[in-house]
């Protein structure tokens, strides 16, 4: 059995979809005011563009964790 943690974080943008960005493994139970100090600085810094534009605001961050159980492995 692998678990495996991401830390997503979703924002707003331009045109007032919701738009998702995902870091792998983060460590165990992140800061609240560190994830926030960051996603400030994504949406401060206009760095990533979506499909619907600019990145305009933060909504929320959240931990998702999956458990992978193998059923069968024919390698």
């Amino acid at each position: 059995m692998a678990e495996r943690n991401v830390l997503r974080m979703i924002f707003q943008n331009a045109e007032g979809r919701t738009v998702g960005i995902n870091l792998q493994d983060p460590v165990d139970n992140p800061d609240a005011v560190a994830v926030g100090a960051c996603m400030d600085k994504i949406v401060l810094g206009d760095i990533f563009n979506s499909s619907g534009g600019n990145i305009t605001a933060k909504l929320r961050a959240e931990v998702v964790s999956t458990t992978t159980t193998s059923v069968v492995n024919y390698s």
